[in-house]
């Protein structure tokens, strides 16, 4: 069995994680945030959380999973071999997410197919859970909680892919694409 990898969230993790599991055979995108929230935005418990991570990824040969939970990097970080970090500028990011949120609140589409998983405009702009604000300060804690967190032992195997702006993103996957090696990715980041 492979190990797998992972990538980080907001401004781009899920389109690449989409185009990397196509270039990767058999290693499908797993998406954390639908295995973290449940119907009508109700978060699922930490431990049943880690639960339903392990036994999604026990049951795949490969992946490339998105998403940045500290809860469960301990069950995703030790399987992964790479680990891809979107470290994008928050002038790329910070429109992207306004752009693909505002969408969702004029579409009102559910999210991972769960009922009452609706962006609204309250949420988005006036609530300390917005995902604005989440993509501005999680890009401060990621720079300095993840090299404290990859420098520890047990991910000194980790081959860590630290990608900063929109051509580095292209050329890594076009490398991908040449090189047809099989790889699992973890985004980790809230771009």
């Amino acid at each position: 069995k492979k190990k797998k990898t992972t990538p980080p969230s907001g401004a781009g993790k899920s389109t690449v994680s989409d185009r990397l599991s196509a270039l990767l055979p058999a290693s499908p995108h797993v998406e954390l945030d639908a295995l973290h929230w449940n119907e009508d935005w109700l978060p699922t418990g930490d431990a049943e959380f880690r639960d339903r991570v392990r036994v999604m990824l026990g049951s795949l040969h490969g992946w490339v999973v998105d998403g940045n939970y500290r809860v469960v990097r301990g069950v995703i970080w030790p399987q992964a071999d790479t680990f891809v970090w979107l470290d994008l500028p928050r002038l790329v990011t910070i429109p992207r997410v306004l752009r693909r949120t505002l969408g969702r609140v004029v579409s009102g589409r559910e999210l991972w197919g769960k009922r009452g998983t609706v962006e609204r405009w309250n949420n988005v702009l006036f609530s300390s859970d917005s995902i604005i604000y989440w993509a501005w300060i999680g890009k401060t804690k990621q720079r300095s909680q993840f090299p404290v967190e990859l420098a520890k032992p047990e991910y000194t195997g980790l081959k860590v892919v630290r990608l900063r702006d929109p051509v580095e993103v292209e050329v890594f996957l076009e490398l991908i694409a040449e090189g047809g090696q099989r790889t699992n990715v973890e985004f980790s980041s809230l771009d």
